[in-house]
């Protein structure tokens, strides 16, 4: 049971780690978040930092998925420092998702009031 769930782990990691190398790669070739929306800064300037705001994003779930989870599978059993310095580690990732996701929220919902069709009456 143990090998099982070990190589249940390794195919896990290794495909989580290839869709994140993945989703960085194609991010790095997309035109900036801003650019597609240009015409729309003027009226919604709050979305000049959402590029900014998505590389935050993907850096922070790079290090959770990419770093933190797995130095959990090479720490020794009873190594209790090792586990408090992933799990604190990992607390202050899931942080700046959430102050960062917080961010999104005004200039996304800007932005689809802004391309919202009219309601008829």
């Amino acid at each position: 049971m143990q090998a099982l769930n070990q190589e249940r782990w390794d195919h896990a990691l290794i495909t989580l780690t290839e869709c994140l190398s993945y989703w960085q790669q194609s991010y790095s070739q997309l035109a900036l978040f801003v650019n597609h929306f240009a015409h729309v800064v003027p009226t919604i300037p709050t979305l000049t930092q959402l590029d900014g705001v998505f590389n935050i994003l993907l850096d922070s779930t790079a290090a959770i998925f990419g770093d933190i989870l797995p130095g959990f599978q090479a720490i020794s059993v009873g190594d209790d420092e090792a586990v408090t310095t992933l799990l604190f580690d990992l607390m202050q990732q899931a942080d700046q998702l959430l102050v960062q996701l917080d961010t999104i929220l005004e200039p996304l919902q800007a932005l689809i009031e802004y391309f919202a069709l009219p309601v008829s009456r």
